[in-house]
């Protein structure tokens, strides 16, 4: 609502005052409309420490005069509303606003972050500093909200957690205190069961050694098959029945036939007990569709001597065939099917063997060698 304003001039700031011209001048002159907006700066403009200076306040319905120190206390009293919704007179605002209103940004004293004073406790809610006690009950607080991961993974001794030799079959868990007890009472317990993962994993790669062997054959029409500690194996021959050697798996050319080499130690049928036995064995190959059937060619079996003094010369024990088309053994072999092989039951005696060098360093070679009369023409 505009109202009108009038001072008496007498009383101006810096005593400074005005002729009786302009004094009735200024009397005369229609009062100005002043909005609320202005009338502050009025007040200071006219000097709130002047108490002879009188105002003339003109409303809608009456006029009034008011020295200056009237209109202070009038202005004190004036009614705002704050953004809060709450009604507050101007000399409430400074204390309203930093003690009152829900509005106001408080800081967090854990995390000192700045948050309105409504607010607050949601936020405490969430704080990442917010003080917490241990969930299991292990009897530390005043843990931060963000570290109580790590206190249970790292420090907690209520938490319940895995034997570290679960990896080798051990399935207790315990709070993370008793696991030096669980340690020396179980010391026995988790040496067998590392004893026994070392001898799964040494026969997994014996395994795995064999297949590789059969993964890449050998495809020039030649073996040479190295046995090593052949004597232990001999032994092993003599004390049980039909204990084979058998040889990594060659072709006679890249898409040829399939062999192997077969050896019994302690000798097999008329050898057993007294001879060395070596058979070859046709195997089902990769290309055999591709090939001429029965099997057609000449075998030569050898065991290699190892003495290699040339006044003596290698004295090696070599025996060939060539298969009749009628043998059942070098037909078509059939998958998954029982491979009858083909060789000498009395190939070299015992006796030869540990009088000569065909077996030094514990270990003897055998040589395969195979002629095709016919191959694959891809």
């Amino acid at each position: 609502m505009p109202h009108s304003v009038r001072f008496d001039p007498r009383g101006l700031r810096g005593g400074n005052r005005s002729n009786s011209t302009s004094q009735e001048a200024l009397n005369s002159s229609p009062p100005a409309p002043m909005r609320s907006a202005s009338f502050p700066a009025f007040l200071n403009y006219v000097g709130r420490d002047d108490v002879r200076s009188e105002v003339v306040y003109r409303g809608s319905e009456r006029s009034r005069s008011h020295t200056m120190s009237q209109i202070e206390i009038e202005r004190e009293s004036d009614i705002f509303t704050c953004t809060c919704g709450q009604r507050i007179s101007r000399g409430q605002i400074t204390s309203h606003m930093s003690e009152e209103c829900p509005r106001r940004l408080t800081k967090c004293q854990y995390c000192r972050a700045q948050v309105k004073f409504e607010d607050m406790q949601s936020h405490l809610q969430v704080c990442p500093r917010f003080p917490l006690s241990c969930p299991n009950s292990c009897g530390v607080s005043q843990i931060p909200r963000e570290e109580v991961d790590r206190h249970l993974t790292h420090d907690c001794r209520s938490n319940l957690i895995h034997c570290p030799f679960k990896h080798v079959g051990c399935q207790h868990q315990c709070p993370q205190r008793s696991l030096t007890q669980h340690l020396e009472d179980g010391m026995k317990k988790h040496l067998e069961l590392v004893s026994q993962l070392a001898l799964d994993q040494r026969k997994e790669i014996d395994e795995l050694r064999e297949i590789v062997k059969h993964c890449k054959p050998f495809t020039d029409s030649k073996l040479y098959w190295k046995i090593d500690d052949f004597w232990n194996k001999f032994e092993d021959a003599k004390h049980k029945t039909n204990v084979e050697l058998h040889s990594p798996s060659f072709y006679t050319s890249p898409y040829g036939y399939k062999f192997k080499i077969v050896v019994f130690p302690y000798g097999n049928g008329s050898g057993e007990g007294s001879h060395l036995s070596l058979y070859v064995r046709l195997l089902p190959g990769e290309y055999d569709s591709l090939l001429k059937w029965p099997f057609e060619g000449e075998i030569a079996l050898s065991l290699l001597d190892q003495n290699r003094d040339s006044n003596w010369g290698q004295r090696n024990i070599s025996q060939s065939f060539s298969p009749d088309p009628n043998w059942k053994s070098f037909q078509r072999p059939v998958k998954n099917g029982a491979t009858l092989g083909f060789g000498y039951p009395q190939f070299v005696s015992h006796r030869g063997l540990e009088s000569t060098s065909y077996v030094k360093g514990n270990c003897l070679f055998i040589k395969a060698t195979i002629d095709c009369k016919y191959s694959a023409d891809l």
